[in-house]
């Protein structure tokens, strides 16, 4: 959680700075428009005003239609209302006519391009960023797109995964609880759901059974999130559902303690990590495990590796940071670290 706050101090801050920015530019474009009562305590309160205004249109478009495609209409009239919200406000504030709230509004652009630009550079580099799941190889911890559903086993909820990861497709559908029981259906009933939407922290490194981000070792364009089970150096290897590393088993955290790592799936047998083909890791490798283990393509199947590296493992210089917080749909919040 203290991390978490971190991050979430981080991000006002730099909403506070950008704020602070764009009154300071609508002012001068109050005064450069000739309008009276250009002050800044006036420029911070029509800010305010707008600000709130867009950021609610927004919040209530994703809330009510999500953050998946969307008609390029949709965006469209919420962009129409969200420039609407803005003239209002001059209209209100400062009595101004369109062309003279133009006018105001040209010298606030020099603070959006140095909010863009820290953003750029400085924040999604060195702090932190945003990714949706879009597969549920992390269920239940973390969902990507699914159906609602109930367990048989326990009555928990659970989830039934309606996308895969690429070239790891089975035919029938499984479903997985929030205590970890993993039964096979023959088909999902329902609405299919969004995955969920996870902060990134890049500052921070992973640390053994959190939750990593990474690239893909055979391809790094893509970027996966896995939970990290093996360390450098380290044997490893599945054994009756749980993890050992050089011989010795290892004990998960207690959120995730009734997880039964498989060795196989099926009939497809794991290529690495087994007891007869142990993973040996490198100086600088890791070995990464989905909690979905029924349906999570890592490193127990990879076949090709980063260049210069096991096909088993992830590279250290593939590291991209650690998973903090499920920020949407607010009913999925939740903090990791």
């Amino acid at each position: 959680m203290t991390y978490t706050i971190a991050v979430l101090s981080i991000f006002i801050l730099v909403w506070v700075l950008s704020f602070l920015l764009h009154a300071f530019f609508l002012q001068l474009g109050l005064r450069w428009a000739k309008v009276e009562e250009s002050n800044f305590h006036a420029a911070l309160k029509a800010t305010f005003t707008m600000w709130t205004g867009c950021v609610v249109l927004a919040l209530g478009q994703c809330y009510f239609y999500g953050f998946g495609e969307r008609p390029i209409a949709e965006d469209l009239i919420v962009l129409l209302l969200q420039i609407v919200c803005l003239f209002v406000v001059m209209k209100l504030f400062f009595n101004t006519s369109v062309f003279r709230s133009l006018q105001a509004f040209l010298p606030t652009f020099v603070s959006y391009g140095s909010l863009l630009a820290l953003v750029t550079f400085v924040y999604l580099p060195f702090v932190g960023e945003t990714f949706v799941v879009p597969t549920g190889s992390m269920a239940p911890t973390i969902l990507g797109r699914h159906v609602d559903s109930r367990c048989q086993q326990c009555g928990q909820p659970a989830f039934v995964g309606t996308s895969s990861e690429h070239s790891f497709r089975l035919n029938r559908a499984q479903c997985i609880c929030t205590n970890f029981h993993s039964t096979n259906i023959e088909s999902p009933r329902g609405p299919s759901l969004e995955g969920d939407r996870v902060f990134v922290a890049k500052f921070l490194w992973p640390k053994r059974w959190e939750l990593a981000v990474f690239r893909v070792p055979n391809d790094p364009n893509s970027i996966y999130v896995k939970r990290l089970v093996g360390l450098p150096g380290e044997t490893i290897h599945i054994e009756n559902g749980s993890v050992f590393a050089d011989g010795k088993k290892l004990t998960p955290p207690e959120d995730i303690a009734n997880i039964v790592f498989s060795d196989a799936i099926g009939d497809r047998i794991a290529k690495n990590g087994t007891k007869d083909n142990p993973a040996v890791l490198g100086p600088e490798e890791y070995f990464m495990l989905g909690d979905n283990t029924e349906r999570s393509l890592d490193s127990r199947f990879w076949e090709t590796g980063a260049p210069g590296h096991n096909p088993y493992a992830v590279p250290e210089s593939y590291l991209v940071g650690v998973v903090t917080t499920i920020y949407w749909p607010p009913n999925r919040w939740r903090s990791f670290k």
